[in-house]
């Protein structure tokens, strides 16, 4: 097993890398890729890399740069956009219904009695 299956395996979010230059498009590894590719294709995208959560922490391999030497300079801009992707779905797994309930319960009147 090479260190992108690795770290795909170990991943709770997997992402790889298809780009030139300052141009990527970020392939989500759980969903179908086939409209990725055919973009890849279209722009003449290379593979530059893998991007991943895992156990809260972003990762990244690199593919080999030997087959695409601007693969780093790609999977640095492809990292931020990826950073900031994570980012906002933890903003809104925050702002699911126990922010809600939280509030409603501070709300809620003090029925205790008082001395």
């Amino acid at each position: 097993m090479d260190q992108h299956e690795q770290l795909i395996s170990e991943s709770q979010i997997a992402y790889s890398v298809l780009g030139r230059g300052e141009e990527f498009i970020l392939v989500n590894l759980a969903e179908d890729i086939e409209y990725a590719k055919a973009e890849a294709v279209a722009k003449h995208y290379a593979w530059c890399g893998t991007l991943t959560v895992s156990n809260g922490r972003l990762c990244c391999a690199l593919c080999d740069s030997s087959k695409n030497p601007g693969a780093l300079y790609t999977m640095m801009f492809a990292g931020l956009k990826f950073a900031h992707m994570v980012a906002d779905r933890l903003v809104d797994q925050a702002k699911g219904d126990s922010v809600e309930w939280l509030q409603k319960l501070h709300r809620l009147p003090d029925t205790r009695q008082s001395n």
